[in-house]
């Protein structure tokens, strides 16, 4: 398989993947931190992202479908300062602090390189958590945070970055200020892979486990619209089943 960057023709996908996998493992060693993956995403985007000639980048999830992306690259045209992403996993601040979708996120190439290569130099300097192991918020002097998710990793990479002063108090702010979201029920038909399972378009509604906020600036701050049910109660308020681990769904999709 092949992906087309522009001006620079066709890139050996396969190749440059499998020699960004060996700067993460060598055998049972781990050469960078590499967590829920953030390690493999960061060096697989970051090697993506060199060959971008263009003022925007999109990152997407290569096991995804999103029909019309049109309304995430409006989104970044008109906020250039901001990181977009859209709502799987987009969690208020209320629950965790710095927590945006990394299932898709876009924005010029300039803050996504400098987001990528922050990430690169941290999980390269933590290499010794590996795989199971967390960077903690004390270990890049934000002791107020906790266990740091990639997620919100990406978020302090971005923040650096940009030169932005990450007061834990003034989370909320800071968020809106430097992300904005589209929902995924913008995006056309969506297939979006959530732990190993697939969530179809038309069922993605009945998980607000997976899909808290529906409009960031009236919900990301919002407590009273904060609830994370199971998986089980999502189930139960929908007609049919909601998730799929069976590869026909990809059939089923295109139909």
């Amino acid at each position: 398989m092949k992906i087309e960057a522009a001006q620079e023709g066709m890139i050996d996908y396969d190749g440059f993947l499998t020699s960004d996998y060996s700067e993460c493992e060598n055998g049972e060693e781990s050469l960078i931190y590499n967590n829920s993956n953030i390690g493999y995403q960061t060096v697989t985007t970051l090697k993506g992202l060199e060959h971008v000639k263009t003022k925007y980048a999109i990152k997407l999830r290569c096991d995804e479908i999103y029909t019309d992306i049109s309304p995430i690259i409006e989104r970044i045209k008109d906020n250039p300062d901001k990181l977009v992403t859209n709502d799987v996993y987009f969690l208020p601040d209320p629950f965790v602090k710095f927590h945006p979708s990394d299932h898709i996120i876009g924005g010029t190439t300039d803050n996504m390189l400098g987001t990528f290569r922050n990430l690169k130099d941290v999980c390269t300097k933590f290499k010794d958590k590996g795989k199971d192991g967390c960077i903690f918020g004390k270990d890049l002097e934000i002791p107020e945070l906790e266990e740091i998710a990639p997620e919100v990793l990406m978020t302090i990479c971005f923040l650096k970055h940009k030169g932005v002063d990450i007061n834990v108090e003034d989370s909320g702010k800071i968020m809106l200020d430097n992300f904005d979201m589209v929902s995924s029920d913008n995006l056309g038909n969506i297939l979006v892979m959530v732990k190993g399972e697939y969530i179809t378009s038309d069922l993605f509604v009945h998980r607000p486990d997976i899909f808290m906020i529906r409009d960031l600036k009236t919900d990301y701050l919002n407590e009273s619209l904060f609830r994370l049910v199971s998986i089980q109660e999502a189930e139960d308020a929908g007609n049919k089943k909601i998730v799929f681990d069976d590869d026909t769904v990809l059939q089923e999709f295109f139909q």
